[in-house]
């Protein structure tokens, strides 16, 4: 299965978005030069100019999950996805968009919730976001 992954990088600019496998994805997340990002944050925040911690951003439809490195345990994700929701005695169904953050998540559990949304497991990153 394959997700639509770009990088946001501290000066809000996007990088052109690809397709990616999870692998793919995962060789992104771990070899994009986030140490370079930090300093552009920094020398943007220091200069009172617009900016953003950078970030990679998976994303299937309406649903995306953006993980921005913050360095060691210090890691942000984001978690916009629809979860589908029962109505009257169970016979009706219809779709609820909901947004969840966690903050100061280990570069591992990011690549966890990373292989998650490829799985469309989305039940599970949202029990695990509300955990951390």
């Amino acid at each position: 299965m394959q997700a639509m992954v770009w990088f946001q990088s501290a000066d809000l600019t996007n990088h052109e978005p690809e397709m990616m496998t999870v692998d793919q994805a995962i060789h992104a997340f771990k070899t994009y030069d986030w140490a370079q990002e930090a300093a552009l944050l920094e020398q943007l925040e220091s200069a009172g100019e617009p900016c953003v911690p950078a970030g990679i951003k998976i994303g299937r439809d309406a649903d995306g999950l953006h993980v921005c490195p913050m360095g060691g345990a210090k890691n942000v994700v984001f978690f916009d996805y629809s979860m589908p929701t029962r109505t009257f005695f169970g016979l009706l169904s219809s779709t609820k968009h909901k947004s969840d953050v966690a903050r100061d998540l280990s570069d591992e559990t990011c690549l966890e919730l990373i292989r998650l949304f490829y799985d469309g497991d989305y039940e599970t990153i949202a029990q695990r976001m509300e955990g951390w």
